[in-house]
C-alpha cells in the first residue's frame, strides 16, 4: 500500500486516492488559504509560471465541489482525516454505527478521486455498483 507523500505542489494534484487523502488531511490550512509548506524548503510560488496563487485556488476551487457533494460523508473524511477523530468517536457524532465508519470514509475519498469530477449523484455512486463492459 503506497503512503501519503507528505507535501504537494499544486501543479501535481491529480486527484489520486493519496492525493484525496493529503487534501483532506490539510483541509483546515488550505481552506483557510494557505496552501501547506513544503517541508524541504522549495517555494511553490517557484515551481510555477503562474502567479503562486493561482494553481492552489484552481485546485481548491475542484476540490471543493467535489466534497460538499458527499455530504455528510465528506464532512466525516475531514473530521478523520484533518481532525483525527477516531471512528468511534465519528459514529457517536454522525449517528452511524462503528462499522459503517470507514465504508463512508472511503465511499467519498473515492468520489472525490478521479481526474475528472463523477457524472453521477453521490447517491447514485454508492447506490450502484459500476457497469461491467
Amino acid at each position: 500500500m503506497d503512503d501519503i507523500k507528505s507535501w504537494y505542489s499544486p501543479g501535481e494534484i491529480r486527484f489520486s486516492r493519496l492525493q484525496v487523502e493529503w487534501l483532506l488531511m490539510n483541509h483546515e490550512e488550505i481552506s483557510n488559504g494557505q496552501w501547506p509548506k513544503d517541508p524541504f524548503g522549495v517555494r511553490s510560488e517557484q515551481l510555477a509560471p503562474h502567479a503562486y496563487f493561482e494553481n492552489p485556488i484552481e485546485v481548491w476551487m475542484e476540490f471543493m465541489p467535489r466534497l460538499q457533494a458527499t455530504n455528510r460523508d465528506g464532512e466525516m473524511a475531514v473530521d478523520f482525516y484533518c481532525y483525527q477523530k477516531d471512528e468511534a468517536r465519528l459514529a457517536h457524532i454522525y449517528g452511524c454505527y462503528l462499522n459503517q465508519v470507514s465504508e463512508k470514509i472511503g465511499h467519498a475519498v473515492k468520489y472525490i478521486s478521479g481526474k475528472s469530477r463523477k457524472t453521477r449523484t453521490y447517491q447514485e455512486f454508492i447506490s450502484h455498483r459500476r457497469r461491467q463492459g
